[in-house]
């Protein structure tokens, strides 16, 4: 993510020294339906014969060239300044990483403030000799429903649509017999979640009403 400033003191060409610029980002404008290449390209397509010109489909990049635009405040100069390409760009510093206008990277903790060999006076700071871990119930983990919103899914029906039939191949030749399974764990008192993958098997109980035991281990021996 980068995150640039709304004003930057840089040098102006016209006034010959640094001024403060307003900072914004570039953005394309609207298509001139007059340029030569629209013409042609109007031109060409108009009447039978269906699309004449390649449309560009599969998009692979994730990211964008940003483009900045420095506007000087007193002789209303503009430049551009293009900067490497970014998934997340914002301008001045209402970040989601800042708090309360503060970023955390300047954060002091005011234990950091104590001399050496001081202790913190109130009780709040000291931990418990003594921490008591509450008590866990175990589920099997199941996978959820797929998010059709996800990158992979998109770009999949993306490439999928239209006629030529199957574009990706669907795996058939199922050599495996076991299955991984990951158990869930869930705080009977705070609620917290974590998982915890095991080895592979074929089957798979939770608790010890088996059909195959008989008393509460679940088989003939112990």
């Amino acid at each position: 993510m980068v995150n640039i400033p709304k004003n930057r003191n840089t040098y102006c060409r016209k006034c010959k020294k640094h001024t403060t610029h307003k900072v914004s980002q570039y953005k394309t404008g609207k298509a001139s339906l007059m340029a030569q290449g629209k013409r042609r390209y109007d031109k060409k397509q108009a009447g039978f014969g269906g699309q004449t010109k390649p449309v560009f489909k599969k998009k692979a990049k994730t990211t964008k060239k940003i483009v900045l635009k420095f506007e000087c405040t007193k002789c209303k100069a503009k430049r551009m300044k293009p900067i490497k390409r970014t998934k997340h760009f914002e301008l001045g510093t209402d970040s989601i990483w800042l708090k309360g206008g503060v970023a955390q990277d300047n954060f002091v903790s005011p234990v950091s403030k104590l001399h050496n060999g001081e202790h913190p006076k109130k009780s709040e700071h000291i931990l418990p000799k003594m921490q008591k871990t509450h008590d866990t119930q175990g589920v099997k983990y199941k996978t959820g429903k797929a998010s059709i919103t996800a990158q992979g899914k998109r770009r999949y029906d993306k490439k999928q649509a239209g006629f030529g039939g199957q574009t990706k191949p669907v795996f058939k030749k199922k050599a495996k017999t076991t299955k991984k399974i990951v158990l869930k764990f869930e705080c009977t008192k705070c609620k917290a979640k974590r998982m915890k993958p095991i080895k592979r098997t074929k089957h798979f109980e939770l608790g010890t009403d088996s059909k195959k035991g008989k008393n509460e281990y679940g088989g003939k021996y112990r």
